[in-house]
């Protein structure tokens, strides 16, 4: 059986946790924290009772982890209970030493005794720990949603709040979170939070405006209206919001990664206008979203074919010079504004 054979994802450690199938030792890759957190506290919930909590449910989350310590309370039965669960917490699991260290002791877990190893980025699958993991317990991924399969998350809250949203609403609601970028830590949590919110309203139908005017101005969002500024070529504006994300040590990657983003939907939709192509069939094509496909098509209007292309060489260009360190953030910044929404 391969590696991945052996990866599950939450849908199924959720159905093992209603069976009472549980393992010893789990290893939990981490890429949506709020589904590893509802998962975590499931497992909790099944292993040991709210009263026993303090006594039989142990976190490891400081910069160095004292394997002593682990051993000696893996080895503890549990105080009243079935159960005892150690979480660790932290990037020190994956310490060459203490890895091989913790290899030896969960050899000889005891099955009261259940282990989490939560692991945020990835793990490597070389080290005697990783197999051992693999073959005594169970390698869980919590991955990030993409994006068809986050709108379906989102469409399923807000259809339990007895909402409506337009798809256009659900569309900027995505786009508006940064959650799609890479590197953003942006978790489901985020949108829970949200639609919380907009069923405060009062209305079941929701559209556009309302989840403008109700959402929380996420850094992410003034992201997304820089980039709108840069497709209005309204140069004022893009200054104004570079310097607030600035201010807001948002790293400058990241509004390259939506620009870039933007004008390659943008580059999308002229190929497919001139094939007598609609918007729908991009969407179907590309697993795009229909707002994410119409604000890229009218947008596309402003700008020529050639246009699109210097813009699209120009970011990759900026993003080549500031990795090799010829360039600053901030003056990368001015030029991508100064050279796309002046064309």
């Amino acid at each position: 059986m391969s590696i991945w054979e052996r990866v599950m994802d939450y849908i199924k450690l959720n159905d093992n946790i209603k069976k009472k199938d549980f393992k010893n030792i789990y290893l939990f890759n981490v890429g949506e924290n709020y589904i590893a957190k509802m998962m975590l506290d499931s497992l909790k919930n099944a292993l040991i009772l709210k009263d026993y909590e303090d006594f039989n449910y142990s976190v490891f989350d400081g910069k160095k982890l004292d394997i002593n310590k682990i051993s000696e309370l893996m080895e503890t039965l549990p105080m009243l209970d079935e159960h005892r669960l150690i979480l660790i917490k932290s990037e020190y699991a994956k310490n060459k030493d203490f890895s091989k260290k913790l290899n030896e002791i969960i050899k000889d877990i005891p099955p009261s005794t259940v282990i989490i190893i939560w692991s945020e980025g990835s793990f490597d699958k070389r080290t005697a720990l990783f197999k051992t993991i693999k073959k005594e317990g169970d390698i869980v991924d919590f991955e990030k949603f993409k994006e068809y399969k986050l709108e379906n998350w989102i469409r399923s809250k807000i259809k339990n709040k007895n909402l409506i949203l337009t798809k256009d609403a659900i569309g900027y609601f995505i786009e508006a979170s940064g959650y799609l970028l890479d590197g953003s830590e942006v978790d489901l949590g985020y949108f829970v939070s949200e639609i919380d919110k907009l069923s405060s309203l009062g209305k079941r139908e929701i559209d556009l405006e309302d989840v403008k005017k109700i959402i929380s101005v996420n850094i992410k969002d003034e992201i997304f209206k820089l980039t709108d500024a840069l497709r209005d070529k309204d140069t004022d504006y893009a200054f104004r919001l570079l310097s607030n994300l600035e201010y807001n040590n948002v790293n400058f990657m990241q509004i390259l990664a939506v620009v870039i983003r933007n004008l390659e939907n943008m580059y999308l939709c002229k190929e497919y206008m001139k094939k007598r192509k609609s918007e729908q069939d991009i969407v179907k094509d590309y697993s795009l979203h229909p707002y994410a496909v119409k604000m890229a098509n009218i947008s596309a209007k402003k700008y020529s074919d050639k246009e699109i292309h210097e813009a699209l060489n120009l970011c990759l260009d900026l993003d080549y010079k500031i990795k090799i360190g010829e360039m600053r953030n901030r003056e990368a910044g001015i030029i991508l504004i100064e050279k796309i929404s002046n064309r």
